[in-house]
């Protein structure tokens, strides 16, 4: 190989890499304002749908419940999740979930006197009595939202998310269960 071979293979090399560097470059603005509208990637669709899917939970708004306490500060159960979730995220998640089914569950027995705990042993039958009597429309799809967000954590090989994500589900799972509490109490 002499030295004109080798500057054509060199060049034949770095052709595709360095016309890929300066789009990325010249566009860096473009791409980077198209980036937050992705709601799927299919290499880390995991991550990407379960971050968008939390945004949309944090920007619901509830209304208060009435006669119900609200922690300004974090309590235990808050950071026992978050203890859990630098561990393993996915076993925080479905910690979180199933404190949102056992006050699910509680809140239906109050609102149903006439159903024993007995009959309430599957997870979803609780959550259909109470969409019908207890949860406003905004509260139904924020648990229905909670609760495909735990079957992607639960169901998806490559789930392996931290850090906010996590936590503002926690945050959430918890928020969601104060306000069956308070109705269940």
């Amino acid at each position: 190989m002499n030295f004109l071979e080798f500057i054509a293979s060199l060049v034949d090399s770095l052709a595709w890499p360095g016309v890929v560097c300066v789009f990325l470059w010249t566009f860096q603005e473009r791409i980077g304002s198209l980036l937050p509208r992705l709601v799927r990637f299919k290499h880390k669709d995991t991550e990407l749908e379960f971050s968008e899917a939390i945004e949309r939970l944090e920007r619901i708004e509830q209304p208060a419940i009435e006669g119900a306490v609200y922690e300004a500060e974090p309590n235990e159960q808050y950071l026992e999740l978050l203890k859990i979730a630098e561990i393993s995220p996915r076993a925080a998640v479905m910690e979180a979930w199933i404190k949102v089914e056992t006050s699910a569950a509680r809140a239906a027995v109050r609102a149903f006197p006439e159903l024993d705990e007995k009959m309430l042993r599957g997870p979803a039958q609780p959550l259909r009595l109470l969409e019908k009597k207890v949860l406003n429309k905004n509260e139904t799809n924020e648990l229905r939202e909670l609760r495909r967000l735990r079957n992607m954590a639960a169901h998806h090989e490559d789930f392996d998310l931290e850090g906010r994500p996590i936590e503002a589900y926690i945050d959430i799972a918890l928020t969601m269960v104060s306000r069956l509490d308070a109705y269940a109490s």
